[in-house]
């Protein structure tokens, strides 16, 4: 191991899921999802030093990390499942719905049922816009991030509960540590709006994208985003979000933007 270790910074690898047999429940990988896990996997094996742990979000992800998770190990790499795991703040957006807050594709077939109702109710009817974009072939997440929610988590706080994440895994690994997580394009997106500006469309499954962290402290406020070639500092709010949302709640003011540098 390099004697330069705890002067480097840990490393968050954020990776979408592998192309999954689809979206409407926890319903796992197909065999293309899980050759491309792998292949992530197997990159990270090649470019990685140091310890590594591997999380997930609580839905969907943990065929997803469990490959690459193998990968890294038959690859050589010093790789354990994070001791925070799985962690929610890696999660899709929740739907607030009566008797249960869920993540969107696992309140599928709730919704199903819910939706003969007459009326609807408000999180059935914004429910049904976003997977009405969905079937069009449109963009349901592009939808969510341009919209104004009365029973979806919108994007400010799912970025919120991201930085909190992002630390607390960092702070379980350490400098020179790298911290492999597995979530959704939601988060991703969510998180890439939320720094550069701009949203950047739906990410290649199985995909990374980077945050360098400085500080391993809850509250560090320090970080980078690595995104298409470009650093982006980020001043991460230092009380961000460890509560489960509700949509009774008011919702948190996204974190404020740097001008970017050119990435080494």
């Amino acid at each position: 191991m390099r004697s330069d270790v705890g002067t480097r910074p840990t490393i968050v690898h954020l990776v979408r899921h592998g192309a999954p047999i689809g979206h409407r429940g926890d319903l796992g990988l197909t065999d293309l999802g899980r050759d491309q896990a792998r292949a992530c996997g197997r990159e990270l094996a090649d470019q990685l030093d140091g310890p590594i742990i591997v999380t997930h979000s609580p839905r969907m992800l943990r065929e997803t990390a469990a490959e690459i998770l193998e990968a890294l190990v038959a690859g050589g790499s010093a790789a354990a499942w994070s001791p925070r795991r799985p962690d929610p703040g890696f999660d899709n957006f929740v739907v607030d719905a009566p008797g249960r807050r869920d993540e969107v594709t696992a309140l599928y077939p709730m919704f199903r049922s819910a939706s003969s109702a007459t009326p609807p109710a408000a999180w059935v009817t914004e429910l049904r816009r976003f997977w009405h974009v969905h079937d069009l072939g449109g963009d349901p997440i592009g939808h969510w991030l341009g919209g104004r929610w009365v029973s979806l988590e919108g994007p400010d706080h799912v970025l919120s509960r991201l930085w909190f994440s992002l630390a607390a895994q960092a702070g379980l690994v350490g400098p020179g540590g790298h911290v492999v997580a597995c979530t959704h394009s939601g988060a991703l997106r969510a998180l890439v709006l939320g720094v550069t500006g701009r949203d950047p469309g739906e990410p290649d499954h199985a995909r990374s994208i980077d945050v360098r962290i400085d500080s391993t402290s809850p509250d560090v406020e320090e970080m980078t985003l690595v995104f298409d070639g470009v650093s982006w500092p980020v001043a991460a709010p230092r009380q961000a979000s460890t509560r489960q949302w509700s949509s009774q709640e008011p919702r948190p003011a996204t974190s404020s933007r740097r001008a970017p540098s050119a990435s080494a």
